[in-house]
């Protein structure tokens, strides 16, 4: 090949390179300053308590103190768990909006764009909550020294409290408390509360119109993969310098390809599962392809981003790579390693604008009905996908982990 076609060749692709990076720029700068309209939902929570039916005087009513400014699935993962908290000790759950960090430090989306369960009657949103409540509020604080105890300790705190409105002012889902053996525990009750959640019908509807010309439908032949790269690049490192085990319920004893590294913490083999290299990802998806042959659709799940451009080099790689896995299985006469591969790009370009603050959601429903499941062991989406496929009574062994 000339030096003439090899340099005309690198200059195409650098000009599309550079082409694609612009366009994700615009849309990404279209996505913060066009906020889809969620004036209904808005509405649906500053109804006054006195004309929703399903709301009586006599609800006794916790607040917790939530976090904020994290992703969507840490929140999502509180919620569920606070939700459950505040039925085992007999109050109702007072929801909030979710923190939406791809909108700036205070951009929020309702809870009600996402899930229909966590915001009807006789739940109250936080607007509702103050209104009805007023200055007859009973603040709670959990001390840090209960960590251990501290689901036992809450209930019977806020179950032994007189007041009707309380609101726990400390932040109760403290990491160390979800790194406890204490919070596995809380599985079999918390699965019940898990069973009875519902996401919200527009994101139901998103996630069957964009399945089917994608072919995702074909559940019983997907696998689902959660490929975490960007801000992994180097909080895996802070992850394995802390000692830190696998995200919550991806550490029940019950999944297969538990979290091994000795004592002492071995930190090099916390980072390769935590960021997983290519031919790691490969081996893996070749040996759960190998144990169930009539897997032939890949989807896989990342988390591209203007901020981390080399997650698209990464997924492209992925791609190549199974394509070179194709060919060798063609040419030794086996069956293809996928015969089609799907990204969340590509769901993401197939919902309509209304709907992109549901992109993440959808994946979570995408991975949660796929026959197979492999996901990052330090991760909260995957923790949630995990706990979501548990509740539906998929078995263990189709949730994996690199």
């Amino acid at each position: 090949m000339s030096l003439n076609i090899r340099c005309s060749r690198l200059i195409r692709t650098a000009s599309l390179l550079a082409l694609s990076v612009v366009l994700f720029l615009l849309l990404s700068w279209q996505y913060i300053v066009y906020t889809p309209d969620y004036a209904a939902f808005t509405a649906y929570d500053t109804r006054p308590v006195s004309s929703v039916t399903g709301h009586t005087p006599t609800d006794k009513l916790v607040l917790f103190r939530q976090v904020k400014g994290v992703g969507f699935n840490n929140q999502f993962q509180e919620i569920i768990l606070l939700e459950h908290i505040a039925r085992a000790a007999g109050r109702v759950y007072v929801y909030q909006d979710v923190s939406w960090q791809p909108r700036g430090k205070n951009g929020f989306a309702p809870l009600g764009v996402f899930s229909e369960s966590l915001v009807t009657a006789p739940r109250r949103s936080e607007a509702q909550f103050w209104a009805e409540c007023g200055d007859q509020v009973q603040n709670v604080t959990v001390l840090p020294e209960f960590d251990n105890k501290v689901y036992s300790s809450l209930v019977k705190t806020l179950r032994e409290q007189p007041a009707r409105c309380v609101h726990v002012t400390d932040w109760i889902t403290r990491w160390s408390y979800l790194e406890s053996d204490a919070a596995l525990r809380l599985w079999p009750a918390f699965r019940t509360s898990v069973e009875q959640f519902r996401w919200s019908t527009p994101l139901i509807d998103a996630v069957d119109r964009v399945s089917e010309p994608l072919g995702l439908n074909r559940t019983e032949h997907v696998v689902a993969i959660h490929v975490r790269r960007g801000d992994f690049s180097y909080h895996c490192q802070d992850l394995a310098r802390g000692r830190h085990r696998f995200n919550l319920w991806n550490r029940l004893p019950q999944l297969p390809d538990p979290l091994d590294v000795g004592v002492p913490y071995n930190a090099t083999r916390a980072i390769e599962r935590c960021y997983p290299s290519l031919d790691a990802i490969v081996r893996k998806l070749r040996d759960v392809r190998a144990a169930q042959t009539d897997l032939d659709m890949l989807y896989i799940m990342h988390d591209l981003s203007w901020s981390s451009p080399g997650t698209y080099i990464f997924i492209r790689q992925l791609r190549l790579a199974i394509q070179r896995e194709n060919r060798a299985a063609g040419k030794a006469g086996r069956p293809l390693l996928f015969t089609r591969v799907v990204d969340t790009s590509q769901v993401k370009s197939a919902l309509w604008w209304t709907e992109s603050d549901l992109a993440v959601a959808v994946d979570l429903e995408l991975a949660r009905r796929a026959r197979v499941f492999i996901g990052n062991g330090f991760s909260s989406f995957s923790s949630d996908v995990a706990m979501l496929r548990l509740a539906d009574g998929k078995s263990e062994d189709s949730i994996r982990f690199w």
